[in-house]
């Protein structure tokens, strides 16, 4: 669920009611709804990518790999469900066929071990997310060539490209590469749903 909200307590047990696991939305509301419902906050910052991205060298391996190879590695680092998966490979398998995404990778040793792509954009923006690169992998520059490269593609269509970040990492990366705060995003979640 996401949007405006202007009664915490009709919207946590609307929640509760309909079995929601997420909730985004204003800072006040989704506070306020999270206290209500026992559900942790998580607030993440919002950057975009309004100058000129000069992307860096792409890293040896890099390729344009099928939701198929990308999703092992997302279920890996950010916990996903095995079960979410044939969900997710229609939608994004739907927006790459359609030209309303891109995913970019790094292949080594027969999978892809770096990843970033654009799941989401309109005709003024791209947000480039789900930027994810194996343990054994990091410090490589991976995220920053693969991220960069997604930004400067976002930048000769006409569009500006956003990432959210929760992780300090990764802020300091997208900041080098020339991104910069424009705000935040709140969100309340039940402790069952990955972070």
């Amino acid at each position: 669920m996401s949007g405006d909200f202007s009664d915490p307590a009709e919207l946590a047990a609307f929640c509760t009611v309909c079995g929601a696991k997420k909730l985004r939305g204003p800072r006040s509301a989704t506070e306020e709804a999270a206290r209500i419902l026992g559900w942790r906050v998580q607030v993440r910052q919002i950057l975009s990518g309004e100058g000129a991205f000069c992307p860096g060298p792409l890293p040896q391996g890099f390729c344009e790999p099928s939701p198929r190879q990308v999703y092992p590695l997302l279920e890996a680092v950010f916990g996903l469900p095995a079960a979410d998966f044939s969900a997710w490979y229609c939608e994004t398998s739907h927006k790459l066929r359609h030209e309303q995404g891109r995913l970019l990778g790094v292949l080594a040793d027969g999978s892809i071990v770096s990843t970033a792509g654009i799941y989401h954009q309109n005709g003024s923006a791209a947000l480039i997310s789900s930027v994810a690169t194996a343990p054994a992998h990091r410090g490589r520059g991976y995220a920053a060539a693969l991220v960069g490269s997604l930004a400067a593609d976002a930048q000769k269509s006409g569009r500006i490209p956003f990432v959210i970040c929760q992780n300090p990492a990764a802020l300091h990366v997208y900041r080098q590469l020339g991104f910069l705060p424009w705000g935040e995003e709140w969100l309340c979640l039940r402790e069952e749903c990955p972070p």
